[in-house]
């Protein structure tokens, strides 16, 4: 063990928990828990969490841990530390992270309500342009609608925000745009 004083550690005043045990499932089990109503998976590991101070956002349904915390919350400074004591499906990650995007006021670099599924989209800026880089990392063609006028560097051709586009795999786009 090389983690004295009880799992997390240090971690311990910041996450507000500790954890008593950890169970390890059997390839294939699954316990569950419910998140922001909807079920989630628990896999591979199941922490048994003991709160000392942060809140429970969920817990597991069955077995001899059922009722005990899988997800807790914790203020500690300015900012808040949440702990995640299992393995879960993407779904729930995607709500989790929804959840402390819009409490947050956290937006990507799409305008929000902008779809753009296996694509990687990042921002760079210098002083006076926004260099958007959009890469399509699938296997299949991807789509994005454009939430910026600017040029495709690579093509050399003007873009106008609303503008849809199609990568193919592994194709790449930077579209750079003046700062107003």
């Amino acid at each position: 063990d090389l983690v004295y004083g009880a799992y997390p550690g240090k971690l311990r005043d910041i996450l507000g928990i500790w954890v008593e045990e950890s169970d390890a499932l059997p390839e294939g089990e699954k316990n569950s828990f419910s998140f922001d109503g909807k079920a989630a998976d628990a896999a591979v590991l199941c922490d048994i969490i003991r709160p000392e101070g942060a809140e429970v956002l969920a817990v597991y349904d069955k077995d001899f841990y059922a009722g005990t915390p899988v997800i807790t919350k914790n203020s500690f400074g300015e900012g808040k530390a949440y702990y995640i004591g299992t393995c879960s499906d993407e779904a729930f990650y995607d709500r989790l992270i929804d959840d402390i995007s819009k409490e947050k006021d956290i937006h990507g670099v799409m305008d929000p309500g902008t779809s753009f599924d296996n694509l990687e989209i990042t921002r760079r800026y210098s002083e006076d342009h926004a260099y958007t880089f959009i890469i399509n990392h699938s296997k299949e063609e991807a789509t994005c609608t454009l939430d910026i006028s600017g040029t495709d560097l690579i093509a050399g051709k003007s873009l106008q925000a609303g503008t849809s586009l199609t990568l193919k795999h592994n194709e790449v786009m930077i579209v750079e745009s003046e700062l107003s």
